[in-house]
């Protein structure tokens, strides 16, 4: 118990600081304190004993790294520097904009299945007709394939005309019906229109994401180099007066 108050009373008690030649060379940022000490079994143990503190620090990030995953995946670059919560944000912002998309996509499709079935029933559409979409178009502004192909005759579109095939060939039962179609048609296209704000969203979101990966990274790697410091604690005897032991305290940063 004695010896443990000694060591106590070295290591942190108020010392007076002896006026002489340092005992040993220092490196900077280095402060020394010379105790007078009586016990020889101290000087003993604590000759040229050397003891070293590192405080752990978080490894550094690469900032290209965290761009490159946030571009593929928006809060991949985030998780990567260790921000769960902005991670979070914008993964979720991602499934949202796809989600979007595909439900906005899906909705489109079945509209169009629907106009298309639509003029198979009130204008005799063949299910093997023509699939391009002006064709479509067409139908929904004429009554019959023969009303359309005199307009393109008299226009001299010739290359419009189509071949009055069963393939080719429409009559609209009713104009109400026929303009029923349209509006049907109108809707679908409309509504497919809608994609390029989800594409929009989508493609902002991995921009942004990527950039604030970059931001969060550096800003993880700047924080490193201002916090980053160990402590070296360095205890001798003097080799000129062994009444002596010199406890050195290194900071570095």
């Amino acid at each position: 118990m004695r010896m443990k108050k000694t060591v106590l009373l070295i290591l942190f008690s108020v010392i007076v600081l002896q006026a002489q030649e340092p005992l040993f060379k220092l490196p900077n940022n280095t402060a020394i304190i010379n105790a007078d000490v009586t016990s020889t079994k101290i000087k003993t143990v604590l000759k040229n004993s050397a003891f070293n503190f590192q405080f752990d620090q978080p490894e550094k990030k690469s900032i290209g790294t965290a761009l490159l995953l946030s571009l593929v995946l928006p809060g991949a670059g985030e998780y990567y520097v260790g921000n769960t919560s902005q991670s979070k944000i914008f993964f979720g912002v991602e499934v949202l904009a796809w989600g979007g998309f595909f439900l906005n996509d899906y909705h489109a499709s079945s509209l169009e299945k629907d106009y298309k079935a639509y003029a198979r029933q009130h204008a005799g559409v063949s299910s093997g007709g023509k699939e391009d979409d002006q064709y479509w178009v067409s139908i929904g502004k004429f009554d019959d394939i023969y009303a359309y192909n005199s307009r393109r005759a008299n226009e001299r579109r010739l290359d419009e005309i189509y071949d009055e095939t069963k393939a080719n060939f429409w009559q609209w039962d009713s104009k109400k019906n026929r303009f029923s179609y349209d509006e049907k048609r109108l809707k679908s296209v409309d509504i497919k229109s809608r994609d390029i704000y989800f594409y929009t969203a989508i493609l902002v979101n991995h921009l942004v994401s990527a950039i604030n990966a970059m931001r969060l990274a550096r800003k993880h790697n700047k924080s490193i180099a201002v916090n980053s410091f160990n402590y070296n604690f360095v205890v001798k005897s003097s080799q000129v007066q062994n009444n002596y032991i010199g406890i050195a305290l290194s900071q570095s940063f």
